[in-house]
């Protein structure tokens, strides 16, 4: 089975690439990428347990949703655009305010992680009980307080992951501002510190190595500057990746198994879970499950001024979409977390839910595709496609929009972004107040 999936993932490979696309369209990207991630899932490395017939229908169904989607969210956006064209431009008065308050937030962090590692924590148990925050209701000596938790959840870590696409735009194609990226990699160094994550690192260099590209098929030129600033800010960055991942892991870890879990292992782990939600006879999520991210916020308001209580039906989606992946499957080898792209939309409509949100991915990828595969490309619609593409290219995890932060930070990308015209009307108050 993995051989047919193979071939029907290259047969759309082809098919995109037959119709001139770029190789950075959203499905020649994720065609490309699962073929390598189910070659090396097939050759059951490290002991890996074989994938479930199953599971590789699931898989293909869902790539093919996401395939066709792509191709309608194209005709959909170039129908749009023949129609209406808005500009958009940074409001970095906003993006300033919001920086300032998250930097001081994780200086008071910072400071409380280093006593902690004084006092003979390890880096390790720091990234644990990060991880381990719970509900907001929950904290423990690294998030510290019920307030702490919900700055992280719903301010601080989606700010920062939004930083970075919003950084890369401006810096290849908008003001080029030194302060903006300056507290972005601020930002990053001080949450890095004090969460043990690294994954960001691998993001922004995503991002900058797809971003340049884009830019240049459009003949933009990228100032010296520019290129010396990000290179020399990527370097420190790295350092401080590869620190924390031997402080996590230690100076033992096989490096070549530990990427072996990271990128194909996913696959088996869906295979594994999915079949375990199926025999707990647990009923379908509805959509729960994949946009928990947006509807969680929304129900924590609603808790905190009295007008309900978490429903059943929120606390199932928790529990199957982030409570069960936490401890380790043994799958061959030991595996947590990560459950593929398909996880989520299966747990809320079986192959059906697959389907259709997969489709709903597809057409939105599809979409801002074409909005930078133009001459004139805006820095809105690039850090948006930047943030999808670094979705796809992670697809071996989740589907991103369950987690709170990944979808408070979509949302910060959306407003950091006003239209030219009612940025200037905002301009022109702020003038006329003041005389």
């Amino acid at each position: 089975m993995s051989i047919l999936t193979i071939s029907i993932c290259f047969l759309f490979f082809l098919f995109f690439l037959s119709r001139k696309e770029k190789w950075f369209h959203p499905g020649v990207i994720m065609t490309a990428y699962w073929i390598g991630l189910i070659f090396f899932a097939s050759l059951q490395l490290f002991g890996l347990y074989s994938i479930s017939n199953w599971a590789y229908l699931v898989f293909v169904v869902g790539l093919s949703s996401f395939c066709f989607g792509t191709l309608y969210g194209s005709f959909f956006s170039a129908k749009i655009s023949m129609s209406r064209k808005k500009e958009y431009v940074l409001d970095y008065r906003l993006i300033y305010i919001l920086y300032f308050i998250v930097i001081l937030f994780l200086l008071y962090n910072f400071k409380n992680v280093m006593e902690l590692l004084n006092s003979g924590y390890t880096w390790a148990k720091i990234r644990r009980l990060y991880s381990n925050q719970g509900q907001v209701s929950g904290y423990n000596e690294v998030t510290m307080s019920a307030f702490n938790v919900m700055m992280n959840q719903f301010v601080s870590t989606p700010t920062i992951y939004a930083s970075l696409p919003i950084a890369v735009s401006d810096m290849l194609i908008g003001k080029k501002d030194k302060k903006l990226f300056g507290m972005t990699l601020i930002m990053m160094f001080l949450w890095m510190m004090t969460s043990g994550g690294r994954s960001i690192v691998l993001w922004l260099v995503l991002y900058l190595f797809f971003g340049i590209f884009i830019v240049k098929k459009r003949n933009f030129q990228i100032p010296k500057k520019v290129k010396k600033i990000m290179r020399y800010s990527i370097i420190p960055l790295v350092f401080v990746f590869v620190f924390i991942t031997v402080q996590r892991k230690g100076e033992s870890m096989n490096l070549l198994r530990e990427a072996y879990i990271y990128f194909p292992v996913g696959l088996k782990n869906f295979d594994y879970h999915i079949q375990q939600f199926e025999n707990s006879l647990q009923p379908y999520l509805g959509g729960a499950s994949s946009f928990y991210g947006f509807i969680y916020p929304i129900i924590f308001i609603l808790k905190q001024i009295g007008i309900m209580d978490y429903p059943q039906w929120i606390l199932d989606s928790r529990y199957y979409s982030f409570t069960i992946l936490e401890p380790n499957s043994f799958i061959g080898l030991d595996m947590n977390a990560y459950a593929t792209i398909m996880y989520q939309p299966y747990l809320d409509g079986g192959i059906l839910g697959v389907v259709i949100i997969l489709l709903l991915f597809g057409i939105l990828c599809g979409y801002y595709y074409k909005k930078i595969d133009t001459k004139y490309i805006q820095a809105r619609n690039l850090a948006i496609y930047l943030f999808f593409l670094q979705k796809i290219l992670f697809s071996q995890v989740r589907f991103y929009f369950t987690q709170t932060q990944q979808s408070i930070a979509f949302i910060i990308i959306i407003i950091a972004f006003v239209s030219q015209s009612s940025f200037r009307n905002r301009i022109s108050f702020i003038r006329e107040r003041r005389n």
